[in-house]
């Protein structure tokens, strides 16, 4: 049976992360990226870890980090790997790997109207391809899908079964059944698809992992 990896994004409070405390997603992450609207300090991070399941993976989400803030994160918390949003260089992804024990999740950007993004080079030192929406300066976390069909032009430049390719973008109980069984991407990562009123909704985080254990078991 296929298992798509879950990813939810954006826990700002220990509330909202002891909703997902019986769901055990298997990673959970917390946005650091100044001026996002779920963007938390590191104390306030290093607080909300202490609420994760023990089975969910942690992941710290950052946009063009020098190599010292991924350092001094490192050093002030623990956490399971970095997802880095913005610009990032394949030079700095190399040195991130090569200096932490993390797993790396690389965000790809699909702006309409321009070609897909090149991954292949990226490849020796990452560990997840994460594909997002962006609309010229706005970069992931608007609750916007991207077209879909780009993604088979990613994997379509990946030697078979090199990396795991995720999906994050305006995705809810109502579309992952449909992008899983058209487009089987590795992975999805959800925030504001399982919030209402800008909080995590356990209902919704319930239903979600219910359809995409309904379509793996297809």
């Amino acid at each position: 049976m296929k298992k798509t990896t879950v990813k939810m994004c954006g826990f700002q409070t220990s509330e909202d992360v002891k909703k997902a405390i019986p769901l055990s997603p298997d990673y959970m992450g917390f946005i650091l990226v100044p001026g996002r609207t779920r963007t938390v300090s590191h104390t306030t991070l290093q607080n909300l870890l202490q609420h994760v399941p023990d089975k969910s993976k942690r992941i710290a989400v950052m946009q063009n980090p020098s190599f010292q803030d991924v350092a001094a994160l490192m050093h002030a918390v623990q956490i399971d790997g970095i997802q880095l949003h913005g610009n990032e260089s394949v030079l700095f992804c190399r040195e991130i790997k090569n200096h932490f024990d993390l797993q790396l999740i690389k965000v790809f950007h699909i702006e309409e109207g321009k070609p897909v993004p090149l991954v292949k080079e990226y490849l020796p030192w990452i560990d997840v391809i994460l594909l997002d929406y962006a609309n010229k300066n706005k970069r992931g976390g608007q609750g916007v899908s991207f077209d879909w069909r780009q993604i088979v032009e990613v994997k379509n430049q990946l030697p078979s079964a090199t990396l795991p390719v995720w999906v994050a973008g305006g995705l809810h109980r109502g579309n992952v059944g449909a992008l899983i069984d058209q487009y089987a991407p590795d992975g999805i990562d959800l925030s504001s698809g399982i919030e209402t009123n800008g909080k995590k909704d356990s209902m919704k985080m319930r239903q979600l992992i219910d359809e995409v254990s309904r379509v793996d078991e297809k």
